[in-house]
């Protein structure tokens, strides 16, 4: 039983690591995306991820337009 832990383990952690990487590359693919373009819909498709389900029911142009007026980054994890 612990021989098949042992071997599970690390192809679990390895699985989930890329995960997360794809994750981050897409997150990344529509802020960079929004930074030139400042269209929603348009980086949703680009970068095959949604920020939210549904941005106008969460207003996400304003609160983006509140960032950006306010010069806030949405994403400090940058720096």
């Amino acid at each position: 039983m612990s021989a098949l832990v042992i071997a599970v383990v690390p192809a679990c952690i390895q699985r989930n690591h890329k995960e997360i990487e794809g994750f981050t590359a897409m997150k990344r693919a529509w802020k960079n995306c929004y930074l030139t373009n400042e269209n929603i819909e348009y980086c949703d498709r680009f970068s095959h991820f949604e920020l939210y389900s549904q941005p106008v029911a969460t207003h996400l142009r304003a609160k983006l337009a509140f960032l950006k007026k306010n010069r806030l980054d949405f994403d400090a994890n940058d720096r």
